[in-house]
């Protein structure tokens, strides 16, 4: 797969099909593109889809420097420019979902939907507790399966193939990368509230059978938001239920 050099960084992306449409697939932290498979085969027999590896992630460039969700977001505005993208549909799983509320902030003319796929914000207390033990079982010398671990505790059902997938994906993360990641994560939430409100473009949220954020945060911050739930999906309902998250998608658009 191709790279191409945003803000310093090399990210590794893939880039298909045609049409006046485009979107763009970000990955849940500790991820890579590959989490977003099914939806970019799908979408990009109807539409031009760009996947990216985050920084730090997948194939991308890990460099020994900060993570942030404001970092992220200024790639992705770095990357489309290059693509000479003037307007994308984002689509964000978990993390993703955060990275693409902070892009619509930043450049709201270039964020023309958002598609938020159980997204960590507005944070309960039980959410901010898991994150935290991420940090600290990453941070932990003698944590040696943290990936196994992690893909055992989230996975419902999914395929064998999709979770050896998974479990390489963390493993191939930049774990000071993934600290630095989750650690920032929970300050951005302080602003969470705020950077929701001013997302007026149309707004998808798609929910697990254990959102990370209930429907009545979210639609008290944006009320024209539309919601929808899958069943017997963990929080990567891209990978365990994808025929459920591209026909929400579908829908979402008119495609």
């Amino acid at each position: 797969m191709p790279k191409i050099l945003c803000n310093d960084v090399n990210l590794n992306y893939c880039l298909k099909g045609v049409g006046k449409k485009s979107f763009i697939l970000l990955h849940n932290a500790g991820g890579n593109l590959h989490f977003m498979n099914y939806q970019f085969r799908h979408l990009s027999q109807k539409a031009r889809v760009v996947s990216v590896d985050l920084r730090g992630h997948g194939e991308s460039d890990k460099p020994n420097a900060p993570y942030a969700v404001s970092i992220y977001a200024e790639d992705l505005i770095s990357l489309c420019q290059e693509l000479q993208i003037e307007e994308v549909a984002v689509v964000g799983l978990n993390y993703g979902g955060v990275v693409a509320i902070e892009l619509a902030n930043r450049k709201p003319n270039l964020a023309s939907e958002l598609v938020l796929i159980d997204p960590p914000m507005v944070m309960e207390s039980w959410v901010k507790d898991l994150i935290q033990n991420h940090i600290n079982e990453l941070q932990d010398p003698n944590m040696q399966n943290f990936s196994q671990q992690l893909v055992e505790s989230v996975v419902i059902d999914a395929a064998k193939e999709d979770k050896l997938m998974a479990i390489r994906a963390f493993d191939t993360t930049s774990r000071p990368a993934l600290i630095s990641t989750y650690q920032d994560l929970l300050e951005w939430d302080r602003t969470s509230h705020d950077k929701i409100r001013q997302c007026t473009m149309p707004v998808l949220n798609i929910q697990s059978s254990h959102p990370f954020c209930s429907e009545a945060s979210l639609r008290n911050l944006c009320p024209h938001l539309i919601n929808e739930k899958t069943t017997k999906s963990g929080p990567w309902a891209t990978l365990e239920v994808p025929t459920q998250v591209n026909a929400m998608i579908d829908r979402f658009l008119n495609l």
